[in-house]
């Protein structure tokens, strides 16, 4: 229900618009309106911003070592994580 109520109020908004699926009538499809775009870019804009701030002392080979290890965790964890026998 707190997600349906949030795309309403997207929608409400302008920001959204959600549309039938033509293969499934319980599902529906989002898609950004013009004024969407523009609230996500100042979004990014403003997480770029902070991003920077954040990891300005951070050296690129670090944040590759970061990013390598936690594409390493997501891989394990969509194979599905060994029980506690070891198989998965």
């Amino acid at each position: 229900p707190t997600l349906t109520r949030m795309l309403a109020r997207l929608e409400t908004e302008g920001l959204v618009e959600r549309l039938a699926d033509p293969n499934d009538k319980r599902n529906k499809h989002l898609r950004l309106r013009d004024e969407g775009t523009e609230a996500l870019k100042q979004i990014f804009d403003v997480a770029d911003i902070y991003r920077d701030r954040l990891l300005s002392d951070v050296s690129p080979e670090t944040i590759a070592n970061v990013n390598g290890f936690l594409r390493g965790l997501l891989e394990k964890l969509d194979q599905g994580l060994p029980g506690p026998d070891g198989e998965a």
